[in-house]
């Protein structure tokens, strides 16, 4: 027997071929491009539900400016929001009785003891406090309560020009709220006494707050 005779494999061998770099490239491509059209779905269809969302919000707030509004002008049966800007307003709304103007309802924001705290003021056609309201603070609850009740907001209905402190009854150990009421009050005035509704704003002297 001869030692030094190769034996062929039971199988045919063949090499394995190169992988095929055009068709592996046209596949990286093809992945590519189905993964950016994913992308740029998702990110369309996160921008109409942003889009969507901030609407929903925005239509949130005005209706409860609205309410707002009914309650510091209750001689207005409607409201709407007016292109009308003050750097101490953060937004202004006119009442209507009808088709007549009764007044406008400025919204300001405030220093109180707890922060910021926001009111709604209404102010009718001759510059007259029609009532107040607080939108959103952080002091607390109770002293809150009391500087938004019926009876301490009917202190500034039918006052005009700059109050006082010393004019208004204060709340009993909350000193800093219901001053940070008066102060929102007569922002408000000042921002109603420098409304042109014609020609924009009129630039007033500096008022006493």
């Amino acid at each position: 027997m001869n030692k030094d005779r190769r034996m062929d494999p039971p199988w045919d061998h063949k090499e394995t071929p190169p992988p095929d770099r055009r068709k592996q490239l046209l596949a990286w491509l093809w992945y590519r491009r189905w993964a950016a059209a994913v992308v740029a779905f998702a990110l369309v269809l996160l921008t109409v539900l942003s889009v969507a969302t901030q609407g929903l919000v925005d239509r949130h707030t005005q209706s409860d400016r609205e309410l707002y509004c009914a309650r510091v002008m209750p001689g207005a049966q409607t409201f709407s929001e007016t292109p009308y800007s003050h750097d101490l307003a953060r937004s202004i709304y006119a009442g209507y009785s009808g088709a007549t103007l009764m007044g406008y309802c400025i919204e300001v924001q405030v220093d109180s003891f707890g922060g910021a705290m926001v009111l709604m003021v209404g102010v009718d056609t001759d510059g007259k406090v029609t009532g107040a309201a607080i939108e959103s603070h952080n002091d607390d609850p109770d002293w809150a309560e009391q500087a938004d009740s019926g009876d301490h907001m009917q202190q500034y209905v039918g006052r005009s020009g700059t109050i006082h402190y010393a004019t208004v009854s204060g709340i009993t150990g909350a000193t800093t709220t219901s001053q940070a009421v008066t102060d929102g009050v007569n922002r408000a005035l000042r921002v109603m006494s420098e409304l042109d509704t014609e020609g924009g704003l009129q630039v007033g002297e500096e008022g006493e707050e």
